[in-house]
């Protein structure tokens, strides 16, 4: 079976089967999904609009989603392509609630991004939110901890440490500093695109309006134990000991 272009309103699905179903271009409006079950086909452009949706027996791709608002995800598990990876769903005004793992959020030249949206019941593995100011964001206590509240203040300072660890004889720090360095180049790029900001020299190129940032590369549940160390250790370099506190216990 195959689900093209479809679009459904005011519609109460109780543990439909989704096994082997294609879904293409399908939008589910003001709508209630309760435990879905089985493993669907091929699946891209879902829209969850004022809908809610509970209980998915399957992980959900991210590359899915193109459009979720004004809804609520219970009891889900969100798998992308990894956190330098922006999807490219718009998702506004939402609670998400269970796991979301290897998703990266980036904020688009068009709109504001994970706007009012809540987070804090999810569980969150190897996530970014590029360019984001995470005022919009509400986040679990443990992560809260990873914001910075004004990352335009001290953002040029972690860059001026990275690109000094770069240069550096120590292949191990090299190694862990370009990851840092990739973050920063990703997060202030998609920030510069969204303002229309030409880059200036020696600088990020950030303003007020980036507002506090999640420090994703302090949370990697991926990556060995000397290589967190590293970048732990870059991040002591920086501010007067308030930059991320729980890194100064």
């Amino acid at each position: 079976m195959e689900l093209h272009a479809v679009r459904y309103d005011d519609r109460t699905f109780d543990e439909p089967s989704v096994d082997g179903i294609n879904f293409s271009t399908v939008r589910f409006e003001s709508c209630t999904i309760t435990r879905p079950r089985g493993k669907p086909g091929r699946v891209n452009d879902i829209a969850f609009i004022d809908t809610d949706l509970s209980g998915p027996e399957f992980d959900f791709h991210a590359n899915w989603l193109s459009t979720v608002t004004g809804s609520t995800l219970r009891d889900v598990v969100i798998e992308g392509r990894g956190a330098q990876f922006p999807i490219r769903a718009r998702v506004l005004d939402s609670t998400i609630t269970g796991e979301l793992c290897n998703v990266g959020f980036g904020e688009h030249y068009r709109y504001d991004q994970l706007d009012g949206v809540d987070l804090s019941g999810c569980k969150l593995e190897n996530v970014s939110f590029q360019g984001i100011p995470m005022e919009r964001v509400k986040l679990s206590q443990e992560d809260e901890a990873l914001v910075v509240e004004d990352w335009a203040s001290v953002a040029n300072d972690v860059y001026a440490v990275v690109l000094e660890a770069m240069d550096g004889p120590d292949q191990k720090v090299e190694y862990a500093a370009i990851e840092v360095f990739d973050a920063l180049e990703s997060d202030s790029s998609l920030f510069r695109s969204r303002y229309g900001i030409t880059r200036p020299e020696n600088s990020l190129g950030y303003d007020e309006r980036r507002g506090a940032r999640y420090v994703h590369e302090l949370a990697f549940t991926d990556k060995p134990e000397w290589f967190m160390d590293v970048i732990h250790s870059l991040y002591r370099k920086v501010g007067d000991g308030r930059l991320v506190p729980f890194l100064y216990q």
